[in-house]
């Protein structure tokens, strides 16, 4: 945290330019009498690890070792600090060659500065954590950007927010320094939709998850309530944050997915309302989930983002038949795209870039071609959700970089209102899922940090929204939302117990039973 580390703030230390992933290697080790150092250790791995640090959604990992690492964590009691040397003193933590260096007495007390913004104690260790390990990396210090802006992680946070909100990541500027520093791509990283909700031509909804090995599926028995067992699909083993699908015309539902060597997969029944096909390619290079849409004439569209940033797509030649090949429609993307449909029937597609920026492409015509990018707001990361208002404008939700979830609505002339906080938001690092009711008011959903699923919704159609409530659940995944043939809403969502869970209205447009496992 010493002024003496005040490198240029992107002075990384470059990569060779083809480096697909890199893997530092770490020690962690007590200096004095200091606490638990094994939840040090945890904290400080799972700061490591998260998406919106330094790991760049997973092309850097952080691996402890038991000697020998890269570098080496410590937690040091105050007093020993500055036994390291210059720049560490007593007071706050530091970096110096291959030793980085956390205070005791600040893991344990934060900072007036900090403690004065209303920052918790766990934020401060993710921001000391990502601060000084930043100095590691070869970043330098950052100053605020302006008054009311978040501070960079490299900002001395511990010291003054200068004018800045707290923030304990690193912003999108600095990840992609790092990025181009270190010769590797920003991925989409984080958990994705391990569960995705169909319904099929019957109405009866059918869900599929990949929660730990090939894709499982398992439908609804009838109208009433009850499920049929888990039946396995067979052939690829995508990922577990890769299932999308939806209905062909001719009734059939069809499934996209994820390969683990970056394939397009996917798989259709044969015939309507029956069994399946198996796993069958339709394109490669792939880095994030599908997600599919259907043009106006039923074809399918499918949607990713390549290996290389680029968004890609591929379409139905002509409806329930067979593929065009993939093609790049942008470039810069870093997260998984959303999908929405425009009241007359286009595709509109957003995503969000390396830089955070929601940027939106939508079709010129029904079945067409497409127009140029938009720029909707900065400041978010991961899959953006797409809802269309009953007067037809469409509303878009993301989470925001501070974790928090965020929309922005078309205004009159299709022009879009920036992007605001929803009210009360938790934390999160999950994708939203947004659909409308039986009457037209959209309702949004979204798994925070602490587990549970949350909810808002618009007191009336395409006005304003309430809160967000607690649903319940221990999620470890985003939900996913679909509408009964009776009207009703149910959200599922894979559970930190490797089960699915799943709540309902009691009626259309009505309260919500509570959260139970699929199995009851």
């Amino acid at each position: 945290m010493g002024a003496a580390l005040a490198f240029a703030a992107t002075a990384v230390v470059p990569a060779p330019a083809s480096a697909a992933t890199i893997t530092f290697t770490y020690e962690v080790r007590p200096m004095g009498s200091v606490g638990d150092l094994e939840a040090f250790a945890s904290l400080a791995a799972e700061t490591l690890d998260d998406d919106r640090g330094w790991s760049l959604g997973g092309s850097i990992r952080f691996e402890r070792v038991a000697s020998g690492g890269q570098f080496t964590l410590w937690l040091s009691a105050a007093w020993l600090v500055p036994t390291f040397g210059p720049p560490c003193d007593s007071t706050y933590s530091c970096s110096i060659g291959r030793n980085v260096i956390i205070n005791d007495t600040r893991w344990n007390q934060a900072t007036p500065s900090w403690n004065g913004s209303g920052g918790s104690l766990r934020d401060y260790r993710h921001m000391v954590v990502n601060h000084e390990v930043g100095h590691w990396l070869g970043f330098g210090h950052a100053l605020c950007g302006g008054a009311g802006q978040q501070a960079p992680v490299m900002q001395q946070q511990s010291i003054s927010l200068q004018g800045c909100t707290h923030n304990p990541w690193p912003l999108a500027w600095e990840r992609q320094a790092l990025a181009s520093g270190r010769g590797v791509p920003i991925l989409p990283g984080g958990p994705g939709p391990a569960v995705a909700a169909l319904t099929n031509a019957d109405g009866r909804i059918e869900v599929f998850a990949a929660r730990s090995g090939p894709v499982s599926h398992r439908w609804q028995w009838g109208y009433q309530p009850g499920w049929s067992p888990w039946f396995g699909m067979g052939g690829a083993r995508p990922r577990a944050d890769a299932v999308d699908g939806g209905r062909n015309p001719d009734g059939r539902l069809e499934v996209f997915a994820t390969a683990p060597d970056g394939a397009l997969v996917h798989n259709y029944q044969w015939p309507v309302a029956g069994g399946w096909a198996g796993w069958f390619p339709l394109g490669s290079g792939v880095a994030s989930a599908p997600t599919v849409g259907a043009n106006a004439d039923g074809r399918f569209e499918v949607f990713a983002t390549g290996a290389d940033g680029a968004l890609v797509h591929t379409w139905q030649v002509a409806p329930n038949s067979g593929w065009s090949p993939t093609f790049a429609l942008d470039g810069g993307i870093a997260h998984r795209p959303g999908l929405g449909t425009t009241a007359d029937k286009r595709l509109v597609v957003f995503a969000v870039t390396g830089v955070g920026a929601l940027r939106g492409r939508m079709q010129v015509a029904p079945n067409g071609g497409w127009s140029g990018p938009v720029e909707v707001g900065a400041g978010v990361t991961g899959q953006p959700a797409v809802g269309r208002n009953a007067d037809g404008r469409m509303e878009v939700f993301a989470v925001g970089t501070d974790g928090r979830l965020r929309h922005a609505w078309q205004q009159p002339g299709g022009t879009w209102s920036g992007l605001f906080a929803v009210a009360d938001s938790p934390t999160t690092r999950q994708a939203p899922a947004v659909t409308a009711n039986a009457d037209g008011r959209l309702e949004v959903f979204v798994t925070a940090t602490d587990g549970r699923v949350y909810h808002a919704w618009q007191a009336a159609a395409a006005g304003g929204w309430s809160a967000l409530f607690p649903l319940g659940g221990d999620a470890a995944a985003p939900p996913s939302v679909q509408v009964n043939a009776d009207g009703r809403l149910e959200v599922f969502v894979l559970g930190r117990d490797g089960q699915v869970w799943h709540d309902w209205q009691r009626w259309a447009g009505g309260p919500w039973n509570g959260m139970v496992p699929l199995s009851a």
